[in-house]
Parts: C-alpha cells; sequence; structure tokens
C-alpha cells in the first residue's frame, strides 16, 4: 500500500473486539473502519481476498481498496440502514475482483463506524457475461445478431453524427441459398451459412464488425469509411464469395446481393440509413443479383446514362486522388462537400430527391479540371489573367460534360448540370461564369459554393497555410449576404460550432 496509514484507534479495538472476534471466522470478508474511512478491523476472509495482511492493511483508507462508482460513506441520512454496491476490489497482485459490498453506518459514543461485508462475485459475473454475450451472438455462425446490430448501429450513428465522422452499412443476401438449402437440407443450408462467415472473416478489416441479420442475410458496419471505400470492401467480398461458396458436386452456385448505405448523405437517422442500404439490397437482388447497389441513380442499372454517370463519378474519384487532395480528417474534397453539404442540406428542408442530385452534384462539381495540368492547380506564385481565366472555365465545361447526358425525361440531370455550372456564382452577382445573382441561383449550388469555399480554408494550398477553423468560420460571415447565402453560412456556422462544444 503507497497511500498513508493511520494506526487503529486502541479504544475502538477495544469496545469492538468481542464483536470482531465474532467475525474472524466468518465466511465472507469484513472490513471495519473508522469515521474517516480508515481500516481498524479485517477478518481472515478479507485478508485471502486482498492478498494482505492485517498489519498491512490497518490504518489504511478503505477507498484505496475499491474501485468504481463508490456512495458517499459517512453520511448523517440512513445511519443504521444497511446499504450495498457492487465494485472492484484491488488485491495486492494488482488483479481486479469483482465485489458485491454491504454496508452499515453506526454511531458509537461519538464515534461512526462502518462496518463492510466484502463478497466475492466474479462467478456471478462471469454467468452474466456469459448470458448476456450469448443473448447477442447467433448460435450457428458465432456472429452478433440483428439484436446487436441495431444497438451497435444506434451508437455508430451518434458517435458520427456528433463529431462529424463518416461510416457506412452494408447489407448482403445470398443469392441461390433458398433453392440449395430447399433441395438438400437445412444441414446443407447451415454449412454454407457458416462457409459464407469464414470469407466475411477473411475478407474485412479488424475495425468493421459483422451480424447476422437474419436467415440467410448479414450486415456489416464500417467505422470512419466513405461510400467509395464501402464499395470497394462489397466488391472484394462479393468477388471472394462467387469463388469460395460454389458446389460443383451439387450444381449450386451462391453469389452475393448488396445494398450499401453512407453516413451522413443516406439518412438522417440510423433506422434511415439502414432502410436504404435494404432497399438497395433488394434492387440489387430484383436487377439479377450478384451486384452491389450504392447509389439510388443506379436503380435501373441497365440504363446507359446512368452508368455512364456512374463511371464519370468514378473517374472524377481518381482524379481527386491522383493529384492528392484531401479534405478534413484525411478524406477527398468532393466527399466532404458531400457531407457537410448534406447536413446543412437537412437543416434547410430540401427533399430527398434534390439531396440525391446535390450528393451527385459534390462529386463532380470539379469534373471540368479534368484535362487542367497539374503545374496550374500547384503553381504557388499568382496567377495569370490567362490562367485565372482558365481555372474559371471548369464550370462551364462541368456544365458541357453533364449537358451531353441530359434527355428529355430527366429533370435530375437538368438540375446536376446547373449545380454544376453554378457552385462559383455569388448572390451579389459578383460570381462566375454568369455573374448570377441571388434568387437565379438554385439552392444546392448556394450549399456547394459555401462548403467548396470552407473545405478549401481548411486545407493546405501550394500557394497559402490551411486556416483554423475558427478563422474560416469568421470568414465565412464576413463574406455572408455578398459572395455567400447568409442562411447557408448561418446553417453551417451552427452546425460547426455545435459540434465543437460537444466535444468539450
Amino acid at each position: 500500500m503507497n497511500s498513508k496509514s493511520y494506526p487503529p484507534d486502541p479504544v475502538f479495538l477495544v469496545s469492538t473486539c468481542t464483536l470482531t472476534s465474532f467475525f474472524d471466522d466468518f465466511p465472507k470478508g469484513v472490513v471495519l473502519t473508522n469515521d474517516s474511512q480508515h481500516i481498524q478491523y479485517v477478518n481472515r476472509s478479507a485478508e485471502l481476498m486482498l492478498g494482505l495482511t492485517s498489519k498491512q492493511l490497518l490504518g489504511c483508507s478503505i477507498q484505496h481498496l475499491l474501485s468504481g462508482l463508490l456512495p458517499q460513506f459517512g453520511s448523517v441520512e440512513g445511519g443504521g440502514a444497511a446499504k450495498s454496491f457492487e465494485c472492484t476490489l484491488l488485491t495486492a497482485g494488482a488483479e481486479r475482483v469483482p465485489v458485491e459490498v454491504n454496508y452499515c453506518e453506526v454511531e458509537e459514543e461519538g464515534r461512526r463506524l462502518v462496518f463492510f461485508m466484502l463478497d466475492d462475485i466474479t462467478e456471478r459475473v462471469k454467468n452474466q457475461r456469459r448470458l448476456f454475450q450469448q443473448s447477442i451472438t447467433d448460435s450457428l455462425t458465432g456472429l452478433f445478431n440483428r439484436r446487436y446490430f441495431d444497438e451497435r448501429l444506434e451508437q455508430e450513428f451518434s458517435r458520427a453524427s456528433r463529431y462529424r465522422r463518416l461510416f457506412s452499412v452494408i447489407i448482403i443476401d445470398i443469392d441461390g441459398f433458398k433453392q440449395a438449402n430447399d433441395l438438400y437440407g437445412h444441414g446443407y443450408g447451415d454449412q454454407m451459412l457458416q462457409l459464407a462467415t469464414t470469407i466475411f472473416h477473411e475478407t474485412f478489416r479488424d475495425e468493421d464488425t459483422l451480424y447476422r441479420y437474419g436467415g440467410d442475410e448479414f450486415a456489416m458496419i464500417l467505422p470512419e469509411t466513405t461510400k467509395e471505400g464501402t464499395v470497394d470492401v462489397a466488391e472484394r467480398l462479393r468477388d471472394r464469395f462467387a469463388r469460395g461458396c460454389s458446389d460443383m458436386a451439387k450444381r449450386v452456385k451462391l453469389s452475393l446481393s448488396i445494398g450499401v448505405a453512407s453516413h451522413p448523405e443516406d439518412g438522417a437517422n440510423a433506422q434511415d440509413l439502414v432502410g436504404v442500404a435494404d432497399r438497395r439490397m433488394y434492387l440489387a437482388k430484383e436487377s439479377g443479383g450478384n451486384r452491389i447497389s450504392a447509389y439510388d441513380f443506379m436503380n435501373t442499372s441497365s440504363n446507359e446514362v446512368d452508368q455512364l454517370l456512374q463511371s464519370l463519378t468514378s473517374l472524377a474519384q481518381m482524379i481527386e486522388k491522383s493529384r492528392g487532395y484531401r479534405s478534413l480528417g484525411g478524406i477527398g474534397h468532393s466527399q466532404e462537400m458531400r457531407s457537410l453539404g448534406v447536413e446543412v442540406r437537412r437543416r434547410l428542408g430540401l427533399t430527398v430527391g434534390q439531396l440525391q442530385v446535390f450528393e451527385q452534384a459534390a462529386m463532380l462539381h470539379d469534373i471540368g479540371t479534368i484535362h487542367f495540368p497539374s503545374e496550374l492547380l500547384e503553381k504557388e506564385g499568382e496567377l495569370s489573367e490567362d490562367e485565372w481565366q482558365q481555372i474559371k472555365s471548369h464550370t462551364t465545361i462541368g456544365e458541357d460534360i453533364i449537358g451531353m447526358m441530359v434527355t428529355p425525361d430527366r429533370q435530375d440531370l437538368v438540375d446536376l448540370k446547373n449545380i454544376v455550372a453554378q457552385h462559383h456564382e455569388s448572390v451579389d452577382g459578383s460570381g462566375y461564369p454568369r455573374r448570377l445573382k441571388d434568387k437565379e441561383i438554385m439552392m444546392e449550388a448556394k450549399i456547394l459554393s459555401v462548403t467548396d469555399a470552407y473545405s478549401a480554408m481548411l486545407t493546405d494550398r501550394p500557394y497559402r497555410r490551411a486556416m483554423s477553423k475558427s478563422q474560416a468560420l469568421e470568414e465565412l460571415q464576413r463574406l455572408a449576404g455578398s459572395r455567400f447565402c447568409s442562411r447557408v453560412v448561418g446553417e453551417l456556422v451552427r452546425l460547426e460550432t455545435g459540434r465543437e462544444e460537444s466535444v468539450l
């Protein structure tokens, strides 16, 4: 014991001699303390539990032996009434033993005495943990079950919302499983589920968690993972499963239909998020199976325009990655635009359809820089007039690229084209390329303009150092009403300052 010890009170020992002799051979640990919570007596059971002798313990504070949320000893209220709590007992060998503590405070000749009875509940705690583990675990696969998935999803959503972090959810269904199960029996079906579990474990990362969602469905939670990163994981799962879960002897060929949803763009709460992933999984299955669905615009994946749009999005990500653009938390610049913009969008009350178009615009807003040389984008000195005009042309180039895909029946693509074209316009008419003013600019473009500027301010560039968050927010507020929409700036400032306060 490193804490200062106090010798036992001789008067105390005399007055309690008869009582303590009764406890010497008591099967549970007994400790008596004086009014300052210093030990005056321990019985043999307590010595064995603590791994210390009575001589070593006398005069030590009871507070140094117990760890956990302890009650306030020495209170006048309830004196003489027995009370109890559970905590951890710290032994001489640094072992932590779970104990139930029953204690009683009494007054004797002006002195307050506290009797502690210590009961080792190690076996009880083990049984409770075992029962809890059984309650959250699927007995066939050993994976966490649907109940625990729902609980962890709520926790992850709350964490990601508070600290503005990304995470994604995958819902998986095994194509052809029901037919194989019906044809060869439940025993064979169980073997295939166990084999699937093994393949999943071999594929996902240590930080990801896997759950049996129900029947032949599985779910995954992927912290700190963008939608694009999640699609990569899902593709590895799909490919490895297709190769590893085929039984040529029984002519069984299984595959996966996978739905992907990501925070924050795909749901305002945990239930919405998993609902989107579930819906996309069924869309993948109805489209023939053995595929991944991560975007609602992919619902008609046989549509040539949507396939082209998907390819264009992938190309934009490749360009961004090759140029080394990283924003808050190390994620991609476009992903940051999407994350911030979706949160602001919700606060401004835009519709789900507008959200989907905004999400795509955030990924494609800089597609017009596709042919720009790296030397121009990374120039440290001041740009010449010709170079500046070239930089400004990326909005109209992006507009033209998306405009080539517009068809009479696709208003969403018209909106997408206009958002990309307008994301550098200013509400006072000083922006480019058309000097549009306030009401002439789409709200989605106003949001993208603010989040684009904010992310750029927080990122190191060749020509300047990154600002702090407070500096960037002050700059946005300074330009609100002239360059930027005041409503959008106000919502972003409230969003960011609220998150900072929740961390403190």
